[in-house]
Order: structure tokens, then sequence, then C-alpha cells
């Protein structure tokens, strides 16, 4: 796990779940954090090049914003900081909206939470057609294409739900 935040953190923590939550019964989740906090003492970003790289962006976003930027702006200036002087230089010239979208305001928790509802639905729709085409497929001794057909799923789909049977 990787700590990135602005409160004090060791530079090494190992967090059992137990301490957060209550447990019962004998399932215990371990996993050992690393502080990737930008600094240039920072053990592990000298020894790995793209923490270093992630967490150098992440500290000139918060500098931004300490210096009075709203959020939005503080990332744009970040992106075309690190791009000036080859910080992540080449996955920000890819990614750059991806990177944009994810760290700005605008995926909060409702928009996570209703990303995940329509991924679910979504799912449970495949779920619903794929039994519907083994149902004929063995009830209609009907073969997957004459199934599909059937069932009236376009032709644009049919593949992926081939795939699926």
């Amino acid at each position: 796990m990787l700590y990135n935040g602005e409160e004090p953190f060791p530079d090494k923590k190992v967090l059992r779940l137990s301490d957060a939550f209550p447990m019962e019964g004998d399932a215990e989740l371990i996993v050992t954090a690393y502080n990737i906090t930008y600094s240039e003492q920072n053990k592990i970003l000298q020894e790995c090049r793209p923490l270093h790289d992630y967490s150098l962006f992440v500290h000139r976003v918060q500098e931004n914003k300490a210096q009075g930027m709203a959020l939005e702006q503080g990332i744009l200036k970040a992106i075309k900081d690190c791009r000036a002087d080859g910080t992540m230089a080449d996955f920000l010239e890819r990614h750059h909206g991806e990177v944009f979208g994810m760290v700005s305001p605008q995926w909060d928790e409702e928009k996570a939470k209703e990303f995940y509802e329509s991924e679910a639905r979504a799912e449970g729709i495949d779920f619903a057609i794929v039994n519907s085409i083994r149902n004929l497929m063995k009830n209609m001794k009907l073969s997957a294409q004459q199934a599909m057909d059937v069932l009236e799923i376009p032709v644009t789909d049919q593949k992926r739900y081939a795939a699926l049977i």
C-alpha cells in the first residue's frame, strides 16, 4: 500500500485491519504501507523513478492549491510543469485527460457510486441474456446464432455474447 498524504506518516508502517475494525474469527489482513509523500530525502522515491515522478506531480498539485489556485487550475498547471521538465512527460502526453479526470473533484464519491451501479446493471443484463441464450439452446435445440436471432440481439453484440456462452 502506498501513502501520499499531507499528514505525518512513517517511511514504512505495518497496518492491520483489526486495528481499524472489530474482528470476529481468525481472518486478518496485514499490509505494509510505504510513505511516498514527496521529499528529496524519501529513500523509496530515490530508488523508484515512477513513484518519484508521481509523488512530485501530486506535490505540485498540493503546492498550487496552497498558493490559492482552484484545484482544477492547480492540476492543469502541475501537468504543464511536469511535461515541461520531463516528469512523467510521455505518460502525461498520452493520458492528460485521464490524469485530470482521476485527480479532479469531478470524480467524487457519488459519481463513483453511479459508475459502479451502472457497471453492475450491465453485468446483470449480460448475465440474463447469456442465460436466455443457453436456455434456448438447451430447450429448443437451437444453435447459439439461432438463439441470438430469436432474442433479436444486435449483430454488433453477438460476438461478445458468443464468447460468454
